[in-house]
């Protein structure tokens, strides 16, 4: 381009907004500081005692409000996984979830909705369980805060998902409200395994902000904070140690006002489940497609190719 002329990224060129990548728009900036205006306060003029007239005086958002800010704005913008490999369908989104009781079971005395998540592998669970919702996670009986969440699924299956739709539904402001800052840490990520201190956690792109937000969110010992590590099992050996910085917080050595949520295989959960057994506040399992879902994607996924529905459902079967 001339010195006149600005060039704007292609798609293909913009970088998908990650939490530790993604910088701030210049109406990004401009939305998290206008929570300055939402916070206005009103006082009294010295000088107009006698009328009693208010006007206002704005307050700057603080450091966590800021990360909180920006959070949402990544989490609203990151696009499904696996978006551009699947058939763009005009349905509803949606993972099904199954709430774990914590007694063992025999496979032939499990009730419908039990038997219907058994598929005969070394990834069942063999445990009573009951359809739940979104709208469920984090919310026990008896109103307490929850410590631990342990979601569990099979390769494949929808962790990741799982993971990017509750983020997404909570900077949406439909879910989990009770947490001024959901934080996901995908534990493939190297900069997310390389850190030593639970500060080098939380990431902005303003440096500043940044070293406030960790410092003030270690100050208040993690709460209002919902840490997701997404893919426990994805972490080498070494960082599942009892003294490594990922099980510090687990075990509530690190950050101990804050509820932890574990995304898992089942093969790799067996840890979690004699260190924390005690501390997991709900255990859930996300358990994919049933055969109906299945047939109801294809067909409608391939409406137009009725030779290329009965091809795959007859691979499938």
């Amino acid at each position: 381009p001339t010195p006149t002329q600005h060039s704007e990224p292609t798609p293909t060129q913009q970088s998908e907004p990650t939490l530790t990548t993604h910088s701030l728009g210049k109406h990004r900036r401009m939305k998290c500081e206008n929570l300055s205006l939402q916070r206005t306060k009103k006082v009294r003029n010295d000088s107009s005692e006698a009328t009693g007239h208010l006007i206002p005086r704005l307050a700057s958002p603080s450091a966590i409000e800021q990360y909180a800010c920006y959070l949402k704005s990544v989490y609203v913008k990151q696009k499904l996984p696996m978006y551009d490999k699947l058939p763009q369908l005009k349905m509803k989104k949606y993972i099904k979830l199954a709430l774990i009781g914590k007694d063992d079971i025999a496979p032939e005395e499990a009730d419908e909705f039990t038997q219907s998540t058994i598929r005969g592998n070394i990834h069942d669970i063999t445990r009573k369980k009951q359809p739940m919702t979104f709208d469920q996670i984090a919310q026990l009986e008896d109103g307490s805060e929850p410590k631990c969440i342990l979601i569990e699924g099979a390769p494949g299956i929808g962790k990741s998902t799982f993971s990017w739709k509750l983020s997404r539904k909570w900077g949406k402001g439909k879910i989990l409200q009770q947490y001024q800052l959901l934080v996901m840490l995908r534990l493939r990520d190297n900069r997310v395994r390389r850190a030593t201190d639970v500060l080098h956690l939380f990431r902005h792109p303003d440096m500043v902000t940044q070293e406030a937000a960790a410092k003030e969110i270690v100050r208040r010992r993690g709460k209002g904070l919902l840490l997701l590590l997404e893919g426990f099992d994805e972490l080498p050996a070494d960082l599942r140690l009892e003294d490594s910085l990922f099980m510090r917080i687990i075990t509530g050595l690190e950050l101990p006002e804050a509820t932890v949520m574990i995304t898992s295989r089942p093969s790799a959960s067996g840890l979690l489940m004699a260190t924390c057994r005690n501390d997991i506040s709900q255990h859930i399992e996300i358990i994919g497609f049933t055969p109906e879902d299945v047939q109801c994607y294809i067909t409608t996924a391939f409406e137009d190719n009725p030779s290329l529905q009965s091809g795959l459902q007859e691979y499938l079967s």
